[in-house]
């Protein structure tokens, strides 16, 4: 399956792709990716809508649910017990699982896979827009609330930026219409978002507009440095509750290209620095590069092949941190 064209992953109902461990992706997981290829027109069902009377809201059709902290979660959590596997995961909106029903993300992923042998329970604290301070923020308060046997964190490549501050683009060479044209024709019509959407990948792969990977590289505005600091600091905190801490780049857009593959490596190196014991993600990188894997032309997050693919990765990691025998069913 490593030569698999975009067209064949969503076609050729592939059951074993690289990497990818028994029962990650089921066919439910598949029939929703599948439904999604090739549509140009968003469908009304897709649009983002509110839940009444509450933060929760649909988004392509699946229903996502906030708790207080904008967590994908309802209620308290449960409480602690002790012949129960706890892993905390942490990071921003690819943890959180934009765009796909819950039971597809790879938090759940991960707990139903390790349940079929162990007593564990996967507690996702991904909240989107996060980036790499909110997330130790996050790790300082809920931890000791939490008391997990295992933290994990789900490091996104703009986990880089200033807490607040989201992926941006320079609006050089900005679509050559009237503003008030443009106005009209990208916010009422489907034809001209898709080709103010078009417009923009063209100028990228044109090197005629920056974007964030371009400001990391560089180390604007000391990126790195920050992000080195914040994960030291992540470690050391982990470290004082003497829990095992796991990180992986998550990354729908799996390319081998010189940039790419550069900021990839460079986390991984910041995370092996502060001993956050990073998972390697070449392999992935080469089984799938070239592929898109996220949830539309619409929704640029990992879709439900991706996700069971990061949660099928983590899996020795865990085996490897933790003594599950300790948590095996008998």
């Amino acid at each position: 399956y490593a030569q698999l064209s975009i067209t064949d992953l969503h076609t050729a109902v592939p059951r074993h792709p690289p990497l990818l461990v028994d029962n990650a992706y089921s066919d439910e997981a598949h029939d929703a990716m599948v439904a999604r290829h090739g549509v140009i027109s968003m469908p009304d069902e897709w649009q983002r809508k509110k839940v009444k009377g509450s933060k929760d809201y649909y988004w392509h059709g699946a229903l996502h649910e906030l708790d207080d902290n904008n967590m994908r979660r309802k209620g308290d959590f449960p409480e602690r017990r002790p012949d129960t596997l706890r892993i905390m995961v942490v990071g921003d909106s690819l943890t959180y699982g934009a765009g796909i029903a819950n039971q597809h993300t790879y938090p759940v992923v991960l707990q139903r896979l390790l349940s079929a042998n162990y007593r564990v329970e996967v507690l996702n604290l991904g909240v989107s827009g996060y980036q790499s301070e909110d997330t130790l923020g996050n790790i300082q308060k809920f931890m000791p609330k939490l008391e997990p046997d295992l933290v994990i964190y789900g490091v996104c490549l703009n986990d880089y930026l200033p807490s607040g501050r989201g992926e941006s683009a320079s609006d050089d060479y900005a679509l050559p219409l009237p503003d008030t044209w443009k106005e009209f024709f990208i916010q009422r019509t489907r034809v001209g978002q898709l080709a103010r959407d078009a417009y923009h990948q063209f100028l990228l792969q044109a090197d005629l507009r920056l974007d964030f990977f371009d400001d990391i590289l560089r180390d604007f505005e000391g990126y790195q440095g920050r992000f080195s600091r914040d994960v030291a600091a992540m470690t050391a905190f982990i470290n004082t509750h003497e829990t095992p801490f796991i990180t992986m780049v998550l990354h729908q857009a799996p390319k081998l290209n010189e940039r790419t593959h550069a900021i990839i490596k460079a986390t991984e190196a910041h995370l092996a620095a502060a001993g956050a014991n990073p998972i390697t993600i070449d392999p992935y990188l080469r089984a799938y590069e070239g592929q898109v894997l996220h949830v539309s032309r619409w929704e640029g997050h990992p879709n439900e092949l991706a996700n069971a693919l990061f949660a099928s990765m983590l899996i020795p990691a865990v085996a490897e941190a933790v003594d599950l025998s300790a948590y095996q069913l008998r």
